[in-house]
This record gives structure tokens, C-alpha cells and sequence, in this order.
């Protein structure tokens, strides 16, 4: 299986940090608990993580398998450049 084929795991450290990310009932949000981004390690090469932090997100590093960003257990972010996004499908990558 292709390493993009494959279906997202995550591992006990990652398992532990998605357990406490908060949830929303009905329109509002039942901890006060400021929300929790899972953020891949090689990610801080960019300014997004900080950003985040600054406003007031509680920013995880944990090196990802699949994905860059992970928002839910179920919601998983990959963030990519122009160029490499054209290179991607280019490639049969996605």
C-alpha cells in the first residue's frame, strides 16, 4: 500500500492528544478548554503554528504521518503550496 493510500492511524501519543480535543453540543462548545490543534512537527518551519498560538489555540507538536494539521479525530489537514499541489496531481500523488 502507498503511504497516501493508507488509513490514518494515529499513534498512543496522538491517540491521547485527540481523546481531550473539545466537541460542540448544539452551537456550543462544552469545555472552556481553549480549542487543541495537533500540529506536525515540520510544520513550525512556517508561520501558521505560531499564529495559531497567538490566538489562543493549543498547539500539539507530534510528528504526523498523514496530514499536517489535525483539527478532530476525524478531520485531518494537509497544507500545501500551489506548485506542489500542480506537482501532486501531476505526479497521481492525489
Amino acid at each position: 500500500m502507498i503511504a497516501h493510500e493508507a488509513e490514518y492511524r494515529p499513534d498512543d501519543e496522538e491517540s491521547a492528544a485527540l481523546r481531550t480535543i473539545s466537541t460542540r453540543v448544539g452551537g456550543k462548545q462544552v469545555s472552556s478548554a481553549p480549542p487543541k490543534v495537533i500540529v506536525d512537527v515540520r510544520e513550525f518551519r512556517s508561520a501558521l503554528p505560531s499564529l495559531l498560538h497567538a490566538d489562543h489555540f493549543d498547539v500539539v507538536p507530534v510528528t504526523i504521518a498523514i496530514g499536517d494539521y489535525i483539527l478532530t479525530p476525524e478531520i485531518a489537514v494537509e497544507r500545501k503550496s500551489i506548485p506542489d499541489l500542480i506537482a501532486s496531481f501531476n505526479s497521481g500523488r492525489l
